[in-house]
């Protein structure tokens, strides 16, 4: 049943006068925004970094494919996501607005993240761990954020997609949920047809099995348990495994692999988070508990380690700002390369690749450090770096390499191209002039 403020929050906003008709949707034209470029390719849309005067602050904008042909879709999420103000949730901005004849472009403006998501965070420090009182932060801040979509917000905001690339951090690694209450843009511009929005791994088995299922609050709680295992194992959920194996595989009870986490050593509230974990993933809706209990049960764990957590946050910033020093020097020595491949004929990295395949699968030393770029650039999927390196023999993942990179286009290939220059110029200068 649904609760009377709830009741009358909604006929407040079917009748025009709820707290959605009364904010006003602030919107950006393109001249509104500065040195606009590309830092991202994202599942429904491409993400912007640009200088915005009006709020004297970097912002991201997320261009959303498609979404012109349902702007006023578009419009009234964007207003019901405006609502929600609270300190681990990213607040919406604004909407961007591009239009040229009869072409509409619009995108959803939020404050810049530099440090960027949780995803791109355990990538960062990869081999080095995340200091554990920093994880169960993490996890409890997002469940508390949760909490306050479910069950402060009237009406409650659902968020279906919750994953670590959609929990982002600020400058002082506090969480900020981000992309809640896009599932009904995204099927609107979604040409699949497949089940409501989400990302398969992180969807309960409800989801998968019926297309039909409407989706309640266990379905966000289910996706939080995932992500519960994802942050204490320090990676994605069923690697190696294409999703339409996935989607087979939840309903009938497959969670992701539980050993990995008793390699994990003696780890204080280790088995308390577990068990939050399994509860959430529960296969019944009904079994799982709510973020209200989720708040309570992190609060506990994350208690323990209350005295660690300012010396963590010190050592993930120390490690983060030394890794962006190191990347700026790799960016100045690569800009010759970057020259050279800006002024040459378009098109014609895809091809060579092509063209010299069987040479640099046989003579390329080692992919590895070239996979770990292409990852940490989001050009290949964690699932694809494993499965690349699932294979000991090295000429075996040099095609794989190959073949993942040339799928996805002449971008992917050429940026390729580019670090197998870096690594292996004297392979690069062989190719070329056996070419000429």
């Amino acid at each position: 049943m649904m609760d009377k403020k709830v009741q009358q929050a909604v006929q407040l906003e079917k009748d025009g006068q709820g707290p959605i008709q009364q904010q006003q949707l602030l919107t950006l034209e393109p001249d509104e925004l500065k040195d606009l470029r590309m830092i991202q390719r994202g599942g429904f849309g491409d993400i912007y970094r640009a200088k915005c005067p009006r709020f004297d602050k970097e912002v991201a904008v997320k261009i959303i494919r498609g979404a012109g042909e349902f702007s006023k879709q578009l419009i009234k999420e964007a207003r019901m996501m405006q609502r929600a103000s609270h300190p681990y949730i990213l607040h919406l901005l604004g909407l961007y607005k591009k239009l040229e004849g009869e072409y509409k472009q619009f995108g959803l403006i939020m404050e810049y993240m530099p440090i960027g998501s949780l995803y791109s965070l355990f990538q960062k420090m990869t081999p080095e761990p995340v200091p554990w009182p920093l994880r169960f932060q993490i996890l409890h801040q997002v469940a508390v954020g949760m909490s306050y979509l479910h069950h402060e917000l009237l009406p409650a905001l659902l968020h279906l997609d919750l994953k670590p690339k959609n929990v982002l951090l600020n400058k002082s690694l506090t969480v900020q949920v981000t992309d809640f209450g896009l599932s009904k843009i995204r099927d609107a511009t979604s040409s699949s047809g497949t089940v409501t929005g989400g990302t398969c791994a992180y969807m309960p088995p409800e989801a998968l099995s019926d297309v039909h299922s409407k989706p309640q609050e266990p379905f966000d709680v289910y996706s939080y348990g995932i992500l519960i295992w994802s942050v204490l194992a320090a990676q994605e959920p069923y690697p190696g495994a294409c999703a339409e194996r996935i989607q087979n595989l939840i309903p009938k009870g497959q969670r992701p692999d539980e050993r990995v986490l008793d390699q994990l050593g003696d780890i204080k509230m280790l088995p308390e988070a577990r068990n939050l974990m399994v509860s959430c993933w529960e296969g019944v809706p009904t079994a799982r508990p709510s973020f209200q209990d989720c708040v309570l049960k992190t609060q506990e764990i994350f208690a323990v380690y209350t005295v660690e957590i300012e010396d963590a946050v010190c050592t993930v910033l120390d490690r983060l700002k030394k890794l962006s020093a190191e990347e700026g020097e790799m960016t100045a020595r690569s800009t010759s390369t970057q020259y050279k491949m800006e002024n040459s004929p378009p098109g014609s990295r895809g091809p060579f690749l092509v063209k010299h395949w069987a040479a640099i699968v046989s003579q390329l030393q080692s992919v590895d450090p070239i996979l770990k770029c292409l990852l940490q650039e989001e050009i290949i999927t964690r699932q694809e770096q494993q499965f690349i390196l699932s294979k000991d023999d090295p000429a075996e993942k040099n095609r794989r390499t190959l073949s993942a990179v040339t799928r996805k286009g002449e971008a992917s290939a050429a940026r390729f191209y580019q670090l197998l220059e870096e690594r292996e110029p004297f392979l690069v200068r062989s190719l070329q002039e056996l070419a000429e």
